[in-house]
């Protein structure tokens, strides 16, 4: 079945398909064919945030990130996505409101607490990161990301990595 050229879902899901597979190009290029069929699509604008920000096109990034949030205003993975995009940017108590922004939407996201913990620890609040990263790792003990941020940050504060 050949693809329809206004099916916007298939269209930001092939874009995704290519970014995933290594076609950035090709993948902007579906997104913005399916934009320009639904400009309020909020699975294309994603996906053409995450390409932005594997890019490390930031302000690009941001718009998009905006834009899902302008339709999807408690939208996780976007409050996530741009709490990323604005620690990159060194706009750490920026990305801590996003962050929190995703756990409120979210509870179960947990790369939002891992960004939120390193955003915190940028901003001298160490302690608190700590407290997210615990947290955190009460809902996943097993998730592997957290335990290497959380054991980085207990060395960091001259603490000796805890076994959960």
């Amino acid at each position: 079945q050949a693809l329809r050229p206004d099916d916007v879902k298939a269209l930001a899901t092939l874009g995704t398909a290519l970014a995933r597979s290594g076609h950035g190009d090709e993948a902007e290029s579906a997104y913005r064919r399916a934009l320009r069929n639904d400009p309020d699509s909020v699975l294309a604008w994603l996906g053409m945030a995450v390409l932005h920000a594997e890019r490390q096109q930031w302000a690009d990034a941001e718009r998009a990130y905006a834009e899902v949030l302008r339709r999807e205003p408690e939208h996780a993975k976007a409050h996530a996505g741009l709490g990323f995009v604005l620690s990159a940017q060194g706009r750490h108590a920026d990305a801590i409101a996003h962050y929190r922004a995703a756990i409120a939407a979210d509870a179960k996201l947990l790369q939002a607490y891992n960004g939120l913990a390193l955003a915190l620890e940028a901003t001298g609040d160490g302690d608190e990161a700590l407290r997210v990263l615990e947290s955190a790792l009460d809902r996943a003990p097993d998730e592997q990301r957290l335990r290497v941020t959380y054991d980085a940050m207990l060395q960091a504060h001259g603490r000796a990595p805890r076994s959960r």
